[in-house]
């Protein structure tokens, strides 16, 4: 009897043991998700104001794929590129892209379109009915929208409107510097950095008697390193960074490029609208996420696909921003993380032990867990 009760006990531990395995074995084996159709149900355009490799517009396409999951239903995106970070938003050059886009697109029926940031929407509003007519647009990335824009375009127009926190901006930066009696602002001469300068102008005498405003508007590169190094008090001095991709003498600049130069050429701290500054010199601010702009039109182009109407669906007014800082400039500048705003995001914090072995530390738990069954199981 007791060998055969042994017998009985070493089956089924054999048996649990193999119906472990063969669960594993067939999670290993399972079929991915199901081959979608081959032809595409749905066409999209994405027309972008500025070009591929420009981080701002590369995160926002990233947002779109992330928001535009139709689940098993194919979409396939058209993603085109206006360039005019780098060539000038003329009414001659959008004629020029409008032949253009009425060649390519001829054959093709798009079931709705996404126009990223002010010059694609302007170009759209210009030319929606002669190359586009009845086709839905989606914008986001949209700077000063007022419902006027869409006056005619109610039944097919909605978005995501772009609204920097200019004064949230300086208001947290002159919390953390209190002893500041000058701003040194940086802007271009493209379409985006005249609209908020225009935006800035009405903020500035809000603060004329806290601060002191000193604008470089389209500066030359040489021009504005000699001016920040001559500033008479720079330890009582900060920077607004607003834009600068091309300079007075028409050199073009990623976003990288430009905040890394400016950071390299000044110890001055440096503060701003736009994530994209982050990681390379900038402190911070309440900044714009690009992404969740994408992410933003992505989920209402969703929507207009499974049959919702652009006039059912209110523009989004409330851009997404966040309080953003880089951890190695506060460092820099002795600023606490405790003296930032609840729910800030600190980039370029040194990973924590658990952060950094999290993944591992989990597997070793499970195969502990594991072990200890099957060693529970064997007595």
């Amino acid at each position: 009897m007791a060998k055969r009760g042994r017998n009985s006990k070493d089956g089924w531990r054999v048996a649990i043991i193999g119906l472990l395995l063969a669960a594993v074995m067939l999670l290993a084996l399972a079929p991915g998700r199901p081959a979608r159709a081959q032809l595409p149900a749905y066409q999209v355009l994405v027309l972008n104001s500025y070009h591929h490799g420009l981080s701002w517009t590369d995160n926002i396409v990233e947002g779109i794929y992330a928001g535009l999951d139709m689940g098993d239903q194919e979409v396939e995106l058209y993603l085109e590129y206006m360039d005019t970070k780098r060539l000038p938003p003329t009414a001659d050059y959008y004629e020029q892209l409008a032949a253009l886009y009425q060649t390519r697109f001829a054959d093709i029926d798009f079931d709705a379109i996404i126009v990223a940031d002010n010059d694609a929407f302007n170009f759209i509003r210009e030319y929606h009915v002669t190359l586009f007519p009845r086709v839905p647009v989606i914008f986001c990335g949209v700077n000063f929208f007022e419902p006027s824009m869409l006056y005619g375009f109610e039944q097919y127009f909605t978005g995501v409107v772009e609204n920097v926190d200019i004064r949230d901006t300086l208001e947290v930066a002159l919390a953390l510097h209190p002893d500041t009696t000058r701003f040194v602002v940086v802007n271009d001469d493209t379409t985006t950095g005249w609209v908020y300068q225009d935006l800035l102008e009405t903020i500035i005498p809000l603060y004329l008697d806290r601060v002191e405003f000193v604008i470089y508007d389209n500066p030359s590169m040489p021009e504005l390193f000699a001016a920040l190094e001559a500033q008479p008090d720079p330890e009582n001095t900060l920077i607004l960074m607003i834009l600068l991709n091309r300079d007075r003498d028409g050199n073009f600049y990623t976003y990288e490029q430009s905040i890394t130069l400016l950071r390299q050429n000044t110890d001055i701290p440096i503060y701003g609208l736009w994530d994209f500054y982050l990681y390379n010199g900038l402190v911070g601010g309440k900044l714009i996420n690009a992404f969740s702009q994408g992410e933003a039109a992505g989920r209402m182009t969703m929507q207009v696909l499974q049959g919702a109407s652009p006039r059912d669906l209110p523009v989004q007014t409330e851009s997404p921003n966040r309080y953003m800082f880089d951890y190695l400039e506060l460092q820099r500048l002795g600023i606490g993380l405790n003296q930032l705003p609840a729910g800030s995001e600190v980039v370029n914090r040194p990973v924590t032990f658990l952060e950094q072995y999290q993944g591992v530390l989990v597997g070793g738990m499970v195969a502990l867990l594991v072990f200890a069954a099957i060693f529970t199981l064997q007595w």
